[in-house]
């Protein structure tokens, strides 16, 4: 009785494994040409109300990200060249201000794409954005 069923477990053990291949040898070519031709699509994404190729989104990407990088090197030039002086920023009073009401945005730009990040960060902040192209058109929304 022990036998038959480690038997059994043992065919079942080895059975998935030969169902893979089956399924890799009958549509192996299939899949191959999928992989193959998935590198020559252009796939789109709808970041900030615009539609962007990947291509787009990964310049974008790369821009913000050199963007990023320059504004450390700034900050940590300032902080070298302060050196070991007061850390401490001088006693001043602060100007108090009325809260500003950033619920609407007008975005105006001639090329809108290239700020779909931004638009998008907006949005997530729960920021109504209103794009323009141009700035007659800007002048029409305000």
């Amino acid at each position: 009785m022990k036998s038959a069923a480690v038997l059994i477990s043992a065919i079942a053990g080895l059975l998935w494994p030969l169902i893979a291949i089956g399924i890799l040898v009958t549509f192996g070519r299939s899949f191959l040409e999928l992989l193959r031709s998935a590198k020559s699509r252009k796939f789109a994404l709808k970041i900030g109300g615009q539609e962007l190729s990947m291509d787009e989104a990964n310049e974008q990407q790369r821009v913000l990200i050199q963007d990023l990088q320059s504004k450390i090197v700034q900050i940590e030039s300032r902080i070298e060249a302060i050196g070991s002086t007061a850390l401490t920023p001088p006693k001043t009073e602060i100007a108090r201000r009325e809260p500003v009401d950033l619920s609407k945005v007008l975005w105006v730009d001639d090329e809108p794409k290239h700020n779909s990040y931004f638009v998008d960060t907006l949005n997530r902040l729960n920021v109504q954005v209103d794009i323009a192209e141009s700035t007659a058109d800007g002048l029409i929304k305000i």
